[in-house]
């Protein structure tokens, strides 16, 4: 039997991250292809979901509330420039493949989006798909979550550790597969600092800032 409060939910959440990403809402065939279900019992949900007052839904265009605190005006705009490995250390993608929207104080500190693979960093909360929002500099202490550069010039999200004998640490947050895995480097060099971090739509979690 289908759950279509869930369903609803679904929808909504959708609606609002798109809105919250890139300022505008999302088509019916956005949602239909993210919620897995057709583009007609798209618009049957968003007519129910207006006359309901979840949404507005007239002549086509969608409109909802955005949550508390976040108003279209404060955000701005950066680019996500590549992915980011949270596994083994791996080279940079660097080119713009989106933009997204973040809260206007990022505006000021230089900040890129890199997307996430791997699972060595998800007791941080970051996942593969999330999207890293970090900022440019070479500033760092031990617990910051940084993009790392090697010496063979591949770089890494890893949670610096500080130094241990002359290194730096870089450690691995993800206590079930890599139980006190680190990465030892002679020399640290950082392209960057994890400042939040904006989730990946699943089915069921929804994309926040964090």
């Amino acid at each position: 039997m289908i759950d279509k409060k869930f369903i609803m939910q679904r929808i909504l959440d959708y609606i609002r991250l798109y809105n919250m990403k890139y300022n505008e809402s999302p088509s019916v065939r956005n949602i239909a292809e993210i919620v897995d279900i057709s583009k007609s019992s798209v618009q049957n949900y968003l007519v129910e979901m207006n006359e309901k007052g979840i949404v507005s839904y007239e002549n086509g265009v969608i409109s909802v509330d955005l949550p508390d605190g976040f108003s279209a005006a404060e955000h701005v705009r950066i680019p996500v420039v590549g992915n980011i490995n949270c596994g083994n250390p791996e080279t940079e993608i660097q080119e713009i493949t989106e933009y997204i929207s973040v809260p206007l104080s990022f505006s000021g500190k230089n900040c890129y989006g890199l997307r996430a693979t791997g699972d060595s960093m998800e007791d941080a909360g970051i996942y593969e798909g999330d999207i890293v929002v970090i900022e440019r500099t070479a500033n760092c202490k031990p617990g910051d979550i940084i993009v790392a550069l090697d010496d063979n010039k591949q770089n890494t999200l890893k949670a610096y550790g500080g130094i241990h004998n002359g290194k730096a640490v870089l450690e691995y947050m993800n206590e079930r597969l890599y139980p006190g895995k680190y990465i030892e480097v002679p020399e640290l060099s950082v392209q960057g600092i994890a400042r939040t971090i904006i989730k990946k739509m699943r089915r069921k979690e929804n994309l926040i800032f964090q």
